[in-house]
């Protein structure tokens, strides 16, 4: 059978869950970390997708899947769908450094 507690000791617990659950780090230190993370995850593990217009030749290069596909607008899964199938989307050919 539990007894039931003090206010002190309560008051106690509460200041101890409050002091375990404080964030140790401030948001731009938690911005930092997240960036170099970022960044470390970028270098290491993604490829370098490439876009090459048909027409000109000119090469849009960018760092990974997920950079490539935030700035054409297009999913990954169609990115990996062209690179499989070397067929052209829309006006660019899309390859891998």
């Amino acid at each position: 059978m539990k007894t039931a507690k003090s206010p002190e000791t309560l008051a106690k617990i509460r200041n101890h869950l409050a002091k375990l659950n404080a964030s140790p780090f401030s948001p731009e230190i938690r911005a930092k970390i997240s960036a170099g993370m970022a960044n470390f995850n970028v270098s290491t593990k993604s490829k370098k997708v490439i876009f090459t217009d048909i027409e000109t030749q000119e090469r849009l290069s960018f760092v990974s899947y997920r950079d490539a596909s935030l700035k054409m607008n297009i999913s990954r899964n169609t990115i990996n769908k062209y690179l499989v199938s070397k067929e052209v989307y829309g006006k660019y050919l899309i390859s891998l450094e």
